[in-house]
């Protein structure tokens, strides 16, 4: 929010912080607070048979049931992705100058989820015998340690948590993207607020031109650009999106909408509906049999 707006916008503020709802943040981003909540390392001891003493390594086996750091990233991101689909819908029945002090809360929330990994040092023997190296590393400042009963497992729990660092990574960067993700929220919204004030004067411009209508609902539309833009087929950086999606409001229409709302097409854009990707994947298939048919017919 800028000077200007701070100015002049104080008591619409705090008024609305006051009368947001009780733990509406936790409401909406319990599946991924129930994961910070229960964070559960498995690990196991693997014996080195190659050596003529005993030796062996800690393994991670998982964390929160996930296996590896991919399968932890995409278990977040979808949780991330169903609280932001509820969290676009409660933007939409709010004030445009309410709109700056909610996403500021959330990402206030957001931090401190972020805060669940913290950094820390572990001391480890370097070339020569008394040499001893510090090793520095992020790791979870709570969890569960599940592993075999061989002694008390919090003489390795450092250990165990150098080897999970990865994971706990994955956490920062899914984090750190939500958080993105909320402050270009907030600059589509601005942008869209000048877009009205200036009387949409750009967008009228591309409506007196040459509009390509889609024989498609807004949710179709959006999630066909969110699935190109996921796909790399289109080339926009994260920063641009907002003229994207500007674009896509000046030059298309739906189905049963000659005047497509750019707060609208954000939503389908960034959380398509399963109604949605219902439809994009039988659309995908009934492609695939064309292009099968096509091919047969260009070999004969």
């Amino acid at each position: 929010m800028n000077q200007k707006q701070q100015r002049t916008l104080p008591a619409v503020s705090r008024q609305f912080l006051h009368s947001m709802p009780l733990n509406m943040f936790e409401d909406m981003f319990e599946p991924l607070i129930e994961q910070s909540r229960n964070i559960t390392i498995r690990y196991h001891f693997q014996e080195d048979k190659s050596q003529s003493t005993f030796s062996g390594s800690i393994v991670v086996y998982s964390v929160n049931d996930s296996l590896c750091p991919d399968d932890f990233r995409v278990k977040l991101i979808n949780l991330v992705e169903s609280s932001m689909q509820k969290f676009g819908d409660f933007l939409e029945s709010l004030d445009p100058l309410q709109i700056d002090p909610c996403i500021d809360y959330f990402i206030g929330k957001l931090k401190g989820l972020h805060s669940l990994v913290g950094n820390e040092s572990l001391f480890v023997r370097g070339v020569g015998e008394d040499c001893t190296l510090q090793c520095q590393f992020r790791t979870f400042k709570r969890y569960r340690l599940v592993g075999p009963d061989t002694g008390d497992c919090r003489l390795f729990s450092q250990a165990i948590c150098y080897k999970a660092e990865v994971f706990a990574d994955v956490w920062l960067q899914v984090i750190d993207a939500a958080r993105d993700h909320l402050e270009l929220i907030r600059k589509i919204f601005r942008q869209s607020l000048v877009d009205e004030v200036s009387g949409n004067s750009k967008i009228s411009d591309s409506k007196s031109q040459f509009s390509l209508k889609f024989n498609m609902s807004v949710s179709h539309v959006g999630c066909m650009f969110h699935l190109l833009y996921k796909s790399e087929l289109i080339d926009v950086p994260d920063r641009c999106i907002p003229s994207l999606i500007e674009w896509m409001t000046g030059n298309f229409q739906s189905k049963n909408k000659e005047n497509i709302s750019s707060s609208s097409l954000r939503n389908k854009f960034f959380t398509p509906d399963l109604a949605s990707l219902d439809f994009w994947e039988q659309k995908l298939q009934d492609g695939i049999k064309r292009i099968r048919d096509i091919r047969e017919r260009l070999i004969k």
